[in-house]
């Protein structure tokens, strides 16, 4: 990816990539884990994946990535990777490597805006799988990783911790492209066949760029009304926060492209499909969240996400909904009680007051998205999923976070 990206910009200041320019301006990070390139692996020098690491922002890399978005507000996001068909320890003990060469994935979170999610799946995925593969690239949607030809086929991660999902959150027409690693013919003398590699992937940037250019008024205009939507909610936003990939009755299995190592022979299988994103719970969102207290521990997580936020100087009288723990999972090891814990949270509206230095979040802003699903314990993108937060909300049996219908 870093090798195909300075490709890119050596032909944008080389001129020969013109009719771009004319259409987009871009910004380009050739790399964005260093460490991880410098030490060949996928997690940076703290061992963290970068990649799944957009809810906490733990990492001064993915804080990087964070702010780069904030400052230049872009409309459209492509974030390059590259992933080895051939799984020595999964499906290669099975005579198996998949045999695409590019797969691309719009963001599917389903709290993403309806119409820019809409917009990246019905449209501007197959004209961008089409373009791929006009240039000679087996391209399909991305299906995850596959350990097994008997596996149950879905896309890829719903959660806001990824990247492409964190941009669509935030009103902006993501893309996750991965190329694969290896080379085609099943000789793989080295994974560092740069040259062939590097070309398949700046092709496919390329063609990504070319095809999105064509549709950017049509991108920056499903950009904007998504804004405009959440900043007018004139009726009650129902926001999903509990989600998973089912199957289809109506397209239950996928066939699936693979090569046989030990003969080189191209098969199709066809396998199970969990194709379909459903929603198993909503929650009407608030107006805005208070926290109520591990201040200056929130607090730093909204910088680091760059959600504006007021420090309360008064008492402020609010209707709200308190979020209780119930006992019987304060009792459980951590373990145990982070696999089940949201069932035993207990919702019930309540008056109250808010203190002076509690922290106002109001949900209309750019990001309010993001800050209701990462701090609602209720949310499976919340930060309570973490074991740092989950113990304060066992520790303490009452959430910190409070969601508020209104002001007295």
């Amino acid at each position: 990816g870093a090798e195909a990206l300075q490709m890119l910009v050596r032909d944008l200041a080389e001129e020969r990539l013109s009719a771009l320019l004319c259409r987009i301006e871009l910004f380009i990070v050739p790399c964005a884990n260093p460490d991880g390139r410098d030490l060949e692996r996928q997690t940076n020098g703290n061992r963290v994946n970068l990649n799944s690491d957009y809810v906490l922002l733990s990492q001064p890399e993915s804080r990087a990535i964070a702010g780069a978005i904030d400052a230049f507000r872009p409309h459209l996001l492509l974030d390059v990777h590259e992933s080895a068909s051939f799984k020595r320890r999964t499906l290669g003990r099975e005579g198996y490597l998949t045999d695409f060469e590019a797969q691309l994935d719009p963001a599917c979170h389903p709290a993403i805006d309806s119409g820019l999610r809409q917009l990246g799946l019905r449209v501007i995925l197959p004209k961008l799988l089409a373009a791929v593969a006009s240039h000679g690239l087996a391209a399909q949607r991305y299906v995850g990783e596959i350990d097994s030809v008997r596996a149950v086929i879905s896309h890829g991660s719903l959660s806001a911790a990824k990247l492409r999902n964190y941009a669509g959150l935030q009103d902006i027409l993501a893309v996750l492209l991965e190329n694969r690693l290896d080379r085609s013919d099943l000789t793989f003398p080295t994974p560092r066949n740069i040259a062939v590699r590097s070309g398949k992937q700046y092709l496919s940037i390329k063609t990504f760029l070319e095809t999105c250019a064509e549709e950017n008024e049509r991108i920056a205009r499903a950009a904007y009304d998504a804004q405009e939507r959440l900043a007018a909610r004139d009726a009650a936003v129902r926001m999903p926060i509990a989600y998973g990939y089912v199957a289809d009755p109506k397209d239950p299995t996928i066939r699936l492209p693979y090569r046989m190592i030990r003969t080189g022979r191209r098969v199709m299988r066809t396998q199970r499909y969990r194709g379909r994103v459903a929603v198993s719970r909503r929650l009407t969102m608030a107006r805005a969240l208070a926290v109520t207290g591990h201040h200056k521990l929130v607090s730093k997580l909204l910088d680091r996400h760059g959600i504006r936020y007021a420090v309360l100087n008064s008492v402020v009288p609010i209707r709200a909904t308190e979020l209780v723990l119930q006992k019987d999972c304060r009792a459980l090891p951590i373990e145990a009680a982070e696999q089940g814990f949201r069932s035993a949270i207990e919702g019930r509206s309540v008056t109250t007051a808010l203190s002076p230095g509690d922290l106002w979040v109001d949900l209309s802003q750019r990001k309010g998205r993001i800050a209701a699903l990462i701090l609602d314990p209720r949310s499976e993108d919340s930060i309570f999923d973490t074991r740092r937060y989950f113990e304060i909300l066992k520790k303490s049996g009452r959430c910190f976070v409070v969601p508020v219908l209104g002001e007295l």
